[in-house]
Formats: structure tokens, C-alpha cells, sequence
């Protein structure tokens, strides 16, 4: 799941990979504590949407762009939904069973 928008001319596309998360989290991203520490998660959030396509973008541009963004609690909710979409990646199992890996512990 991407977010695409044009902002002064370029195109920009916000989307969230393993190593972008990863990153996220590094930034000290808690989910649970949005609600209580906005500035510590939503910004981190944010600025992290930027890095799979846009890892020199300056926190000034980013800045310029979210004061331009409508619908903010929307566009957060969309930002959140598309991290845990690559969180799922963890506990997803396959669809089929063959192919599949069979381990075991011994």
C-alpha cells in the first residue's frame, strides 16, 4: 500500500518496507503510546513514510508538506494501517502447504 501526492512539482510516494519499520521502531515508534505521547510517534510515523523513496528528504520539506496535508487524523490512521500491514508480515502463514519449509526442534 503506497500514498502518492505531487508537491511543488515532484512527485512523492509514501510507503513502508521491513527496513523502513525497522527504522521507525529504531526512532523509538510505540503504537500503544499515540494517544499519550503524539510528538514522540506521529512524527517519527510520518517522517519514516518518507524513506523507501525519499531517504535525502530534509525534515524542513517534510515539515512544509504535513502543514499542506487535509484530513491529518485520516491520512495518520492510513499511515498507521500501512505499518501494520508490514507487521503482519511476521505472523502471516502461507496460503498453500506445499513448497512450504518443515522445521522441527530437536
Amino acid at each position: 500500500m503506497t500514498i502518492t501526492f505531487t508537491y511543488k512539482d515532484t512527485k512523492y510516494t509514501l510507503e513502508y518496507t521491513k527496513e523502513t519499520v525497522m527504522a521507525l521502531e529504531a526512532r523509538g515508534y510505540k503504537p500503544d503510546d499515540i494517544g499519550d505521547k503524539p510528538m514522540s510517534n506521529l512524527l517519527p510515523l510520518y517522517q519514516c513514510a518518507f524513506l523507501a523513496h525519499h531517504p535525502m528528504i530534509t525534515s524542513a520539506v517534510t515539515d512544509e508538506i504535513y502543514k499542506l496535508i487535509p484530513n491529518k487524523l485520516d491520512f495518520m490512521k492510513k499511515l498507521v494501517e500501512m505499518v501494520n500491514e508490514q507487521e503482519a508480515f511476521l505472523s502471516d502463514e502461507p496460503e498453500e502447504s506445499e513448497g512450504n519449509v518443515v522445521w522441527m526442534v530437536s
